[in-house]
């Protein structure tokens, strides 16, 4: 079974225009850990998050985070999504 990869990027702002709040502690201290508690039983290996402070010029970035979850192969991030509990990360 290959390694297989997935991204979820968070946008810096709302489709309206308004800069969205994005809580980093929660994120890390949180929300990932419970990822991967959740997901770890159906291949999640692990993840690395890198948050976007400003594009090359000072402006403002489309993106604030990206994380990256690196699986065990293909199908585990299908079994992942169907796994039950996923709803509470």
């Amino acid at each position: 079974m290959a390694p297989n990869s997935s991204s979820v990027l968070y946008p810096s702002s709302t489709p309206s225009g308004d800069a969205t709040d994005f809580n980093m502690d929660y994120y890390l201290s949180t929300h990932m850990p419970l990822v991967q508690k959740t997901w770890g039983p159906h291949g999640l290996e692990g993840y690395a998050v890198t948050q976007f402070k400003s594009t090359g010029d000072g402006g403002k970035p489309p993106y604030l985070v990206q994380c990256v979850l690196k699986w065990g192969g293909d199908d585990c991030v299908g079994k992942a999504m169907g796994a039950e509990g996923t709803g509470e990360v």
